[in-house]
């Protein structure tokens, strides 16, 4: 790619990520508040979209894949070579795919930005980038596009759109054994994010079984061959979170590196332990700053990436709470998101009692951002359990399901 084109994507870049840094502005302070189902925490300006009309995918099966229901809770199932799991995933979302793959054009659109124009720059990167991530992935999402009858480009750039974007504003909070009334790991996660009319509607759990890798769930839309929130069969959880600001000096884009939610698949396909995936995550270029979520049944950190580093923050105590900001000292530029805050009085407010399941889900509650949280969900690595509520937002008020991964990763 030419310098002149990477230097327009760069500036691009700055459109996109200036004006939802804007955005992502906190709200003013609030009081302390109890554990409990508490009101909104929702920042202003934030783009947001009109409630969506609801839908049910048709269940299905083909070939070594399926679609069904869990209660409420569409679950897809994609087992073999990559190509077989492309074919799968376009067969059985073929109802849902063209909509999903217009989100990106409505993204740049959002910011009243030229798509013809950015669209061949936006390919251009996505292309390079998925270069340097394992090439299964890219077979994929050729697949996918074959019996999709879609254009494959249109897949590399939602799959890189953890660079190419900054409109998150999501939430993480781990309680480790010692401090939950099961004795083992909790993760909490609410995935905060416009809709655009689409992604709350089209929310599923997608089981993968990949040929010679570990099986995992990922919780996602259909072509999204990453993974922004997912556990795997060995128990290793994560979940990724956007980051506005580092005080590395490294870039916020840098399009030498792989697409971060194709390395958090890799990680989840490869890994087994917190140490595994550092190691991963460290060898592997990467494209922006990032917090990533992860734990596995004995150990919660969060990974603070940049293209330079990736620092490990280890958790406060016995709790681990994360939002859309760096903590520590080398990477930090301040911190004032009110999400965080809260979630630092629940603990307090808690006095070291043991959480429940219940509570961290109230947890979840309380720093939920209203219509941009159409995901929230609860990992239970030592159990192999996701619970799980999807949209329209804030989805946190609804019961969650939940969805026994075991005997599915297992392939019963």
């Amino acid at each position: 790619m030419s310098h002149a084109v990477c230097r327009l994507l760069m500036a691009v870049s700055v459109v996109l990520f200036g004006q939802a840094t804007r955005a992502a502005e906190p709200p003013a302070a609030r009081p302390q508040l109890p554990l409990r189902l508490a009101a909104p925490v929702r920042p202003k300006q934030l783009p947001l979209s009109p409630p969506s009309p609801p839908f049910r995918y048709t269940e299905a099966t083909h070939g070594a894949g399926s679609l069904k229901y869990v209660g409420e809770i569409p679950v897809f199932t994609l087992q073999g070579t990559p190509e077989q799991i492309g074919e799968q995933t376009a067969v059985l979302a073929k109802e849902v795919l063209p909509p999903l793959l217009e989100t990106p054009k409505r993204i740049i659109q959002q910011f009243g930005l030229n798509y013809d124009l950015l669209r061949p720059i936006a390919t251009a990167a996505a292309t390079s980038m998925i270069g340097h991530s394992p090439e299964r992935f890219r077979a994929e999402m050729d697949s996918l596009a074959k019996y999709t009858n879609a254009d494959a480009s249109l897949l590399y750039v939602a799959n890189s759109l953890t660079e190419l974007r900054r409109i998150g504003g999501c939430s993480a909070f781990l309680v480790t054994p010692d401090r939950t009334a099961t004795g083992e790991m909790m993760f909490g996660r609410n995935f905060d994010f416009p809709t655009f009319g689409v992604l709350d509607r089209y929310s599923c759990v997608m089981i993968v079984r990949p040929e010679g890798k570990h099986a995992f769930a990922s919780i996602a839309v259909p072509g999204l061959t990453g993974v922004i929130s997912g556990m795997n069969d060995a128990g290793l959880a994560l979940a990724t979170l956007d980051v506005y600001a580092s005080r590395d000096g490294s870039s916020m884009f840098d399009m030498n590196g792989a697409p971060l939610a194709l390395t958090y698949r890799q990680m989840l396909e490869e890994c087994e332990t917190v140490e595994e995936a550092r190691a991963l995550l460290e060898k592997t270029p990467r494209t922006t700053w990032m917090n990533l979520a992860c734990c596995d049944r004995n150990r919660a950190v969060i990974f603070e990436i940049t293209p330079k580093k990736v620092g490990v923050r280890d958790p406060e105590g016995d709790i681990l709470r994360c939002t859309n900001h760096f903590m520590l000292p080398d990477l930090a530029v301040g911190v004032r998101c009110e999400r965080f805050k809260t979630l630092g009085h629940l603990v307090d407010f808690k006095a070291g009692e043991k959480f429940t399941l219940e509570e961290v889900h109230r947890c979840m509650h309380s720093v939920h951002q209203s219509e941009l949280t159409f995901q929230t969900m609860i990992f239970e690595p030592a159990s192999l359990k996701v619970h799980v509520a999807f949209g329209p937002g804030p989805c946190t008020q609804k019961p969650l399901q939940v969805i026994e991964l075991a005997d599915r990763f297992a392939g019963k």
